[in-house]
C-alpha cells in the first residue's frame, strides 16, 4: 500500500496541564477504500471490503513527557550577608505568550512580588504589554553554602508561591538548571525569527 514500510505521523494533545508529566502510545485507525466495493473487486478479494477501516498496532509508550507551563521562573543571584531591607534576590522570569518565548530580569527585595511588565512592539509595530507578574513574593535571602575561604559560593532565596506553597531556591542550583537553559535556548531562538 505505501513505498514505505514506517509513516510519521504527528498529533497534539490539547488536554494537558502544565506541570504534569505524560506518556503516550499510538494506534493509527485508517479508512477502507475497498469498503463497500465488493462488486467492483474480483471475488477472490472480497474479503477487503468487509471492514470500514484498519488499524494499526499499539506502539511501545513514549518516554515521560513533562508539560512546561507558561510561566516559570529561576533565583539566579542575590545579596544575602546584608540587613533585612538590603537583601535582594535577581530573578529571571521566563514566558510563553502570542507564540513568543520571552524573558525579564528582575530583582526583589523580601515582601515584593517576583516579576515585572515589559513592553515591547509587535509585528504591526504596536506597542505591546508582556506581564511577567508570577503571583510569587519574596519572603527572605539567606546565606547558601560557604567555601573554603568563608565566602558564600551561593544564596538561599525563599519563595512563597500563588498558591501559598513556601519554597527555598538554591541560586546556584537554579542556574545550572538544564530547564532554564532549555527557556534561554527557546528566547534566542524566538529573537532570531
Amino acid at each position: 500500500m505505501l513505498d514505505n514500510e514506517t509513516l510519521e505521523v504527528w498529533t497534539h494533545d490539547i488536554n494537558v496541564t502544565p506541570g504534569k508529566t505524560y506518556r503516550y502510545r499510538l494506534m493509527v485507525k485508517y479508512y477502507n477504500p475497498f469498503y463497500g466495493r465488493e462488486a467492483r473487486l474480483d471475488p477472490s478479494q472480497s474479503l477487503l471490503a468487509e471492514s470500514i477501516a484498519y488499524a494499526s498496532q499499539p506502539t511501545e509508550w513514549s518516554e515521560p513527557i513533562r508539560v512546561s507551563p507558561p510561566q516559570q521562573f529561576f533565583a539566579v543571584s542575590g545579596a544575602a550577608d546584608t540587613s533585612i531591607s538590603e537583601r535582594r534576590a535577581t530573578f529571571e522570569v521566563y514566558l510563553f505568550s502570542g507564540g513568543e518565548h520571552w524573558v525579564s530580569k528582575m530583582s526583589a527585595r523580601p515582601g515584593e512580588p517576583i516579576g515585572d511588565v515589559k513592553f515591547s512592539t509587535n509585528e504591526d509595530n504596536e506597542r505591546v504589554e508582556i506581564d511577567f507578574f508570577t503571583g510569587a513574593v519574596l519572603l527572605d535571602v539567606l546565606p547558601g553554602k560557604k567555601t573554603a575561604g568563608g565566602m558564600s559560593e551561593s544564596v538561599q532565596v525563599v519563595v512563597a508561591l500563588e498558591d501559598g506553597t513556601i519554597v527555598t531556591l538554591d541560586t546556584e542550583a537554579q542556574q545550572n538548571d538544564p530547564q532554564r537553559e532549555r527557556l534561554r535556548e527557546a528566547v534566542e531562538k524566538s529573537a532570531k525569527s
